[in-house]
Formats: structure tokens, C-alpha cells, sequence
């Protein structure tokens, strides 16, 4: 008789619903109202972004099957399928575009995030100087690219440089210019992204720090845990997203490098400081070779994808270890 009673409470009733069972019911019409509304709100940005984002990838990325010169434009583009790319890959210039790029990317976003992290280290207690010399880290921030590797060019100069004069001393006057040298040149662009975008990551770094609670670092020092110890074992597992964030910015940034090389070597000497995103500028708007210059872009799409793609399999991985422990 119980079993009947207790099957019977929960019989569907004549409009198909259980009782005691949520009922569903549909959106009400201000509910659909505001629904729409919001669509709305977001319609324009969606739009831009498809027109400044999406549209360029994909027509980069159909452009890059065609031989299409801007300087034959009454032939039209023609398809010739991966031509563009084998021609990119067997290029001496094309490999050589992509060693100074992954040369310039991972010797600069190494040095910036070691630079970087030794500064936050530093300024990491709050004091009066500690708060003056924060400040002091934006300014190189405030440069535009450009302007900062102007200001760079003159410092490299031998004549009136004090870096290049210098440089030039220590190699016993026998050096003309520290940009016209293969040997000197891509470094140089190098220390202009350093000094430029080092103080970014540590700004960045010290925000992470910062956010550590106090009683964390007491217990360790009680606990008689040594600064390395401390440091690899505590403050950067619990840095390791704020140094994945800083080292993917800065890496794709840095693989996308063009101002400085522009505005001081213009991919000289000999193409010792020409990049993958170079030499995407000159093929496609000095030369007009537009589908080239598309594979050219996909190429360095590409390696960055994948140099991400790693960083965030690494984090991963390292969350992982750490969770485990």
C-alpha cells in the first residue's frame, strides 16, 4: 500500500508535469527583452572585430595560394597553391628571416622576464625609494617603439654616442658603427627591447609578489628556509601564472618586432637584423608581392601558435607538479 502512495505522489499530472519537480517555464517578454538588448550591446563589437581581425586573417590566409603583384595588377591574382610557401622555405633569405626571428624572440623575452623578476625581487617591500623607483620603471614604457629606437640610434653612433663611443674604445677603434656591424647589430636591437619592455614584466612580476601573503614568507624563514629556497620552492609556483601571462605578451610581441629594426638597421647589415615580420613589410608593401607576403605572415602566425601553445602545456604540466606535491 506504501509502495503505491509513494509511486503515486510522483505520477505525471494531466499537463505532463511531476509534482515536486521544478517546473520550466518559458522567458518571460521583458526577459527576451533584455536578452536582445544585450545582443545589441554587443553586436558592434563583434562586428569590428570580424572586420579588423578575422576578415585580414582569412583573406591573408587565401591570398598566400595566389601569385598576386600588385605591380601586374591587370593580371589578377593567379593560384599557383603552396608555391609561395616552398619558395619562402628554400630561400636563404627566408631561413635566414627565421633564425634572427626566433633569435631576437627568445634572446630579448629571456632576458626581459630574468631582468624582470630580479627588479620585482628588489622593490618588492614597500618603501619610500621603492615607490620612486617603481615610477621610474614607466618611463621607458612611455616610449613609443619608435621614438625609443631613435633615441637608441644616436645613443649607438661612434662619433657622438656615448654607447657607441664606448663600444668603439673597448674595441680599440675599430669599430665604425654598432648597427653596421653583423656581429653587433642584432644585439643592439636586442638591448632595445630590454631596456624598453624589461620594467613592463617586472611592474607585472612585483603585482605577483605583492599578492603573496605575508604570512607565507614569515613561516618559511621561521621554518629556517633559505632566500633560494624560498624563492624556487614557494614565490615562483605561485608566480607561474603571472609569468606565464608576462612571458606569452611579451613573446608574441617580440616575434612580431618591426620599429626598432625600421627606424635603425632597416634589416642590415647583409640581413643580419631582417625578421620574419620584416621581411612580410618589404615583400608585400615595397615590392607589392602580396601573396607572398601573406605566406611570409602565415609562417610567423604559425611559430607563434606554437610557441604558445608549448608555454601553456608547460603551465599545465607545472600546475600539475605542484597541485601533486
Amino acid at each position: 500500500m506504501t509502495i503505491v502512495e509513494t509511486r503515486g505522489a510522483h505520477a505525471p499530472t494531466p499537463t505532463g508535469h511531476a509534482p515536486g519537480l521544478p517546473r520550466r517555464t518559458s522567458p518571460s517578454p521583458a526577459r527576451r527583452q533584455k536578452a536582445r538588448f544585450l545582443l545589441l550591446l554587443v553586436a558592434p563589437a563583434v562586428l569590428f572585430s570580424l572586420a579588423v581581425c578575422v576578415y585580414p586573417l582569412v583573406s591573408a590566409f587565401t591570398l598566400s595560394f595566389f601569385d598576386y603583384d600588385l605591380t601586374r595588377a591587370a593580371v589578377g591574382p593567379q593560384f599557383v597553391g603552396g608555391d609561395n610557401y616552398a619558395r619562402f622555405l628554400g630561400d636563404p633569405q627566408g631561413q635566414q628571416a627565421i633564425g634572427n626571428t626566433l633569435l631576437f624572440a627568445v634572446s630579448a623575452v629571456t632576458i626581459e622576464v630574468a631582468l624582470g623578476l630580479v627588479i620585482a625581487l628588489m622593490l618588492w617591500r614597500d618603501s619610500r625609494f621603492n615607490k620612486v623607483a617603481i615610477g621610474l620603471l614607466l618611463v621607458p614604457v612611455a616610449f613609443t617603439p619608435l621614438v625609443g629606437a631613435l633615441l637608441f640610434k644616436n645613443l649607438y653612433s661612434t662619433t657622438y654616442g656615448p654607447l657607441g663611443v664606448v663600444a668603439n674604445a673597448l674595441a680599440g677603434g675599430s669599430l665604425d658603427s654598432l648597427i653596421t656591424n653583423p656581429a653587433t647589430a642584432m644585439p643592439a636591437i636586442i638591448l632595445i627591447d630590454v631596456w624598453q619592455w624589461t620594467p613592463l614584466i617586472a611592474l607585472t612580476l612585483l603585482a605577483g609578489l605583492r599578492s603573496l601573503p605575508d604570512e607565507m614568507m614569515e613561516a618559511a624563514s621561521l621554518d629556517g628556509a633559505g632566500f633560494w629556497r624560498r624563492l624556487t620552492a614557494m614565490i615562483l609556483p605561485q608566480l607561474s601564472s603571472y609569468l606565464f601571462i608576462a612571458v606569452v605578451i611579451r613573446t608574441m610581441d617580440a616575434f612580431k618586432v618591426f620599429d626598432s629594426i625600421y627606424a635603425v638597421t632597416g634589416g642590415g647589415p647583409g640581413g643580419a637584423t631582417t625578421t620574419l615580420n620584416y621581411l612580410a613589410f618589404t615583400e608585400g608593401l615595397q615590392f607589392f608581392n602580396v601573396g607572398y607576403a601573406s605566406a611570409i605572415s602565415n609562417v610567423l602566425l604559425a611559430i607563434i601558435a606554437a610557441f604558445t601553445a608549448v608555454y601553456i602545456f608547460s603551465l599545465d604540466r607545472l600546475n600539475r607538479k605542484y597541485e601533486t606535491n
